[in-house]
């Protein structure tokens, strides 16, 4: 059975046995002018209306026997399209939006009903898709968001200035906020669009005129703009302005809406923020505060006043320190000579004294033309400050451990700007980080100082022990000889205890001079070729005996090893004699054992001992000059606690390192590691 559709619908070419019920449907459709199309069950176009032709823009010749999937959808919609389809076998019909394609490739949606098709016995023959076009709806809705977005506006805005201005009129409404925000009277504003005009900074009034009649012909939806604007009582004010226009049927504008945000304060501690950012910054960069606080002054005159000065008191073994910067260049010289006065200190009776004294800032919002009460005497210092007719002062505390340090002053010389518990605020805070910088640089310097002095006096009284010590030594060997007359065994056993003792003693001091020297820079490492198995066999005539009196094994391997290496042989003796020693020390039975072998490009020499090794906790302090592990009074080993330290140091002069490689109850190594040139 064949049918056909009228209305110059196409036919409809695989229906068998179709009631005529769907058909009645779509042609009743066809005289609403809605969109039809009808597909088989495999989804194949078997009906396209003239209304779907004006719809999608394909003809029904092009329409019949396509995919619908595949001339209509548009990508991603494909799981849209699965969900439908479900949810019509379910329920046989299916109604939703969708993001269907043009003939010409562009998307745009639709509202679509689609419903199963069905023949007289109510079999499944294929659906029906009735589309509306949507895009006008879509387009009311969105003018009425407009419209909810300018009553958004203009609720956010209710505590700023909100105007209301009828294009190609002079009247210009505002709402209260313009009295409370900007400081006009109801007797100095002229509701009108050139009043508006006349108080907008004449630099700005060309760029901010321009931009707007842009904004009322060239079609665009908002406006926004930042200038200065003339306020009622205190001079011009940055501000925000951002308007919507409305329009009529036709598109004209009628109407703009718009509302006026003052950025003058956010503005302020914005700059004060980033001011003080950039201070620390540089405070950071050195502890010589003598270079700094002048480019914290210059800083300070740039950004957040017109004139700074930084004064910093006297400390003990500290002279006092002032500087100054002004941001006018004809005005330097006048700040810098402010400063030149004040370099004794502040007066007595004046204000600074009291700050310094006190450590409580001080708020002059407007300064009067008298200044007595900021310097009382009226001589050449009142006049200097006279010339710098400030117009407005804060004075705050350098303050650090709860003392005050010095003192800052902060000067405005605009009657447009009034410093006020805000700007107080930033001053404090910059006040604690100066004052903080100072006095860490002047602690810094008195422990550098101290340091100073301890080697100063660790090398004096090392020459001073050594002369007298050399004495010493020297008789001793004189009574050894026997060059004053014979002695028996016992005087001999006296003298040898001597010189034992003796030579601890120079050991000791030839230590604290090593140190001294390191301490203060002048250790110099003196390079040359070094034939090492000699030299370790010096070394083990050296420290033999030692161990032997101790009753301890001692033992020097030594395994493929350079025959020469580039090093201070003086003190590569010192480091290793000075880690065997140490290790001698510290084992009471057992042995000590010196290996010497070749690493990755270095030679090492391994010391090991049968001591008690050293305990975890004390691992990371054994380097430290003057530490031991037993405490002074409780402890059966001498020593002065600079021989670990002073051999690490004399190896790392070396370019080489000392370190732990092990350390257990059974005993610890040491490892004294220089390197050796590739050419060796």
């Amino acid at each position: 059975m064949r049918l056909t559709m009228t209305s110059g619908a196409a036919p409809l070419t695989k229906s068998p046995d179709t009631s005529g019920e769907a058909l009645l449907r779509a042609s009743a459709l066809d005289a609403l002018g809605e969109a039809v199309v009808g597909t088989d069950l495999n989804g194949h176009i078997i009906y396209w209306n003239d209304a779907a032709h004006g719809l999608y823009g394909w003809s029904r010749d092009e329409a019949l026997g396509s995919l619908i999937q595949d001339l209509l959808m548009a990508e991603g919609t494909t799981a849209d399209l699965v969900v439908g389809l479900a949810r019509l076998r379910r329920r046989g019909r299916w109604h939703s939006e969708f993001l269907v394609r043009h003939r010409d490739g562009s998307l745009f949606p639709v509202l679509v009903t689609v419903t199963n098709m069905r023949d007289g016995e109510g079999r499944p023959m294929g659906m029906v898709a009735v589309a509306r076009d949507i895009r006008t709806q879509r387009k009311a809705e969105e003018t009425a968001r407009h419209a909810e977005e300018r009553v958004e506006l203009m609720r956010r805005a209710a505590s700023a200035v909100i105007w209301e201005w009828e294009v190609g009129s002079e009247r210009l409404k505002l709402n209260e906020a313009l009295v409370d925000s900007f400081g006009f009277t109801a007797a100095s504003t002229e509701p009108s669009m050139e009043w508006w005009r006349s108080r907008i900074h004449p630099d700005d009034l060309p760029r901010v005129a321009e931009s707007f009649d842009r904004f009322l012909h060239e079609d665009r939806r908002f406006w926004t703009e930042e200038y200065r604007f003339l306020t009622g009582d205190r001079g011009y004010a940055t501000v925000f302005d951002r308007a919507y226009i409305t329009q009529d049927a036709s598109g004209e504008p009628t109407s703009v809406v718009g509302s006026l945000v003052d950025l003058t304060e956010r503005r302020r501690v914005h700059e004060e923020q980033r001011f003080l950012s950039q201070a620390s910054m540089i405070l950071e960069l050195s502890l010589d505060y003598e270079t700094t606080l002048p480019t914290i002054a210059r800083l300070a005159a740039n950004t957040v006043a017109d004139a700074c000065i930084l004064a910093v008191a006297a400390g003990e073994g500290f002279p006092p320190f002032i500087t100054g910067a002004h941001a006018d260049p004809r005005m330097q010289a006048v700040i810098e000579d402010v400063a030149a006065f004040m370099t004794t200190g502040p007066a007595a009776g004046s204000l600074i004294e009291q700050v310094v004294r006190g450590g409580e800032s001080v708020l002059m919002s407007r300064v009067s033309h008298d200044v007595t009460g900021l310097i009382p005497e009226d001589g050449r210092l009142a006049e200097l400050v006279r010339k710098l007719a400030p117009a407005s002062l804060i004075l705050a505390p350098l303050s650090a451990r709860k003392a005050t340090v010095g003192y800052l002053i902060l000067g405005s010389a605009s009657v447009e700007r009034h410093y006020d518990q805000v700007d107080l605020q930033m001053a404090e805070e910059l006040g604690r980080r100066v004052g903080l910088t100072v006095d860490h640089a002047r602690l810094f310097q008195s422990a550098e100082l101290a340091n100073q002095a301890k080697s100063d006096f660790l090398a004096i009284i090392s020459h001073e022990l050594r002369t007298p010590l050399t004495a010493v030594l020297g008789y001793s060997d004189l009574l050894s000889e026997e060059v004053a007359g014979p002695m028996n065994e016992r005087q001999h056993r006296q003298v040898e205890r001597i010189r034992a003792g003796s030579d601890r003693l120079l050991r000791l001091i030839e230590g604290i001079l090593a140190f001294a020297r390191l301490e203060s820079g002048k250790e110099r490492p003196h390079f040359e070729q070094v034939h090492l198995r000699p030299l370790l066999s010096q070394i083990d005539e050296m420290v033999r005996p030692s161990a032997t009196e101790k009753g301890i094994e001692f033992e020097l391997e030594v395994d493929q090893i350079p025959d020469t290496v580039q090093t201070d042989r003086e003190r590569f003796i010192q480091v290793v004699l000075s880690l065997t020693t140490n290790a001698i020390k510290f084992t009471e039975r057992g042995a000590v054992r010196i290996r010497v072998h070749a690493g990755d490009g270095t030679v090492r020499i391994d010391i090991s001992d049968n001591g008690n090794g050293i305990a975890p906790e004390h691992l990371p302090h054994i380097f430290n000059p003057f530490w031991q592990a037993e405490q002074p009074a409780t402890r059966r080993s001498g020593g002065s606690g600079l021989g670990l330290s002073v051999a690490q140091r004399l190896a790392r002069l070396m370019n080489g390192d000392v370190r732990v490689t092990r350390s257990t109850p059974g005993g610890t190594t040491f490892r004294f590691e220089i390197p050796v040139p590739a050419s060796l």
